[in-house]
């Protein structure tokens, strides 16, 4: 696929370490691809290696990859990508360029591109503020503590070339709006980019045979509360002695087998069952075959896997955050960061409360109704007049 004679579009998303990761920000990516691509117009993404496998199945749209590769381990990778980013062969003139993330490696080639032909716009997705680490992260994990300053601190790297060059910044929620445009010169550049899903596939899917008490759906990762989790599901057992959890996502090997053992240690290994992540139909099938969702995750600018449990009548129990104000006022149960207890204590009511369980379904599936991702992008480019 040539592409010649035709305006193009190139996308910028070169964090794959694997070929098993998803990601809500992959799910934007591949919204905008498909939006541009009935455009009109040829998309271009450079990528690595696994991208092409995590996008099929998912992506229908035509797209020309330009694969490259620098290692699967994540700090190691990181720094090269970051490094190759200054050097990296760049398209011909394209008419847009989008970076998929706030990571270095994915913005600095956009910022070329843009400072190479001043006329194409550039798009930055800014999808999850990070926070630096405490002095007592250092001591519990020093490892994933620099991994986090690092990412800190790169991510305000990106966003000072952000706000020297970019034509808008997309971001998820309006609290984050709002701390991004307070360091940002001309406030006007930030958006609120709409998320949503593809609701009828969601509503028309068919129950799968894998069935469940809770479903987790999202990465096997600290920051998602895993381990919080398994001792919520630990008590949890103490009064349903019979309740299954599922968690479906993708986790670095070496995190997968601790979290593994911890649920061994608990005694609640044959209540936990671990499936590697979902693509589609299958998803769904999973999600409409659990009674309800569990989130505990401790940081989030969306979690569009909410919406997924939702679109399929799922009510949801997750720790508080700012983020889900503006989309989440109702269908789930929150809880405070951290509370374990109190999480598990809200799991068992919603199992054991057929009433309960039944009305947040209800009010699960009227938040979903209205977020069909087709609709809500076509409608946000055309109201403010991107490419």
């Amino acid at each position: 696929m040539s592409g010649r004679g035709r305006e193009s579009v190139v996308v910028i998303n070169r964090g794959h370490l694997s070929p098993d990761e998803m990601s809500g920000g992959e799910v934007i990516a591949m919204s905008l691809c498909k939006y541009w691509s009935g455009k009109g117009l040829h998309v271009k993404q450079i990528c690595t290696s696994h991208t092409p496998a995590i996008w099929s199945g998912f992506y229908e749209g035509s797209v020309e990859y330009i694969t490259l590769d620098s290692g699967s381990r994540p700090l190691p990778a990181y720094l090269k990508r970051s490094l190759n980013a200054l050097w990296l062969k760049l398209p011909e003139a394209p008419a847009a360029v989008y970076s998929a993330s706030d990571f270095i490696y994915d913005v600095l080639p956009a910022y070329r591109l843009k400072r190479k032909y001043p006329d194409a716009r550039w798009y930055a997705g800014l999808y999850l503020l990070v926070k630096m680490p405490r002095p007592r992260d250092f001591i519990r994990s020093p490892r994933a503590a620099l991994r986090r300053t690092l990412t800190f601190l790169g991510q305000r790297l990106a966003m000072t070339l952000m706000n020297s060059a970019a034509d808008a910044v997309f971001v998820l929620n309006e609290t984050d709006a709002g701390k991004v445009r307070n360091s940002f010169e001309e406030h006007a550049r930030v958006h609120v980019l709409p998320l949503g899903i593809d609701v009828e596939k969601a509503v028309w899917a068919v129950p799968g045979k894998q069935r469940c008490d809770a479903i987790y759906l999202g990465a096997i990762h600290p920051r998602k509360g895993i381990e919080d989790l398994l001792r919520a599901w630990s008590l949890v057992v103490e009064k349903i002695a019979a309740a299954k959890l599922l968690l479906v996502g993708h986790g670095e090997t070496r995190y997968v087998e601790a979290v593994r053992s911890l649920a061994k240690s608990l005694y609640i290994e044959k209540n936990v069952s671990f499936q590697g992540p979902e693509k589609g139909s299958e998803k769904y099938a999973m999600l409409k075959a659990a009674r309800i969702m569990v989130h505990p995750s401790y940081e989030e600018s969306f979690a569009l896997a909410i919406l997924e449990g939702m679109a399929c009548g799922l009510p949801v129990v997750a720790y508080d955050l700012d983020a889900y104000d503006e989309i989440y006022d109702a269908g789930m149960v929150r809880v405070p960061a951290g509370d374990f207890r109190k999480l598990a204590d809200e799991i068992i009511v919603l199992l054991t409360d057929d009433g309960l369980r039944a009305g947040l379904a209800r009010e699960a599936r009227d938040i979903s109704a209205g977020r069909d991702q087709r609709t809500l992008l076509k409608e946000f480019m055309s109201r403010n007049d991107f490419r």
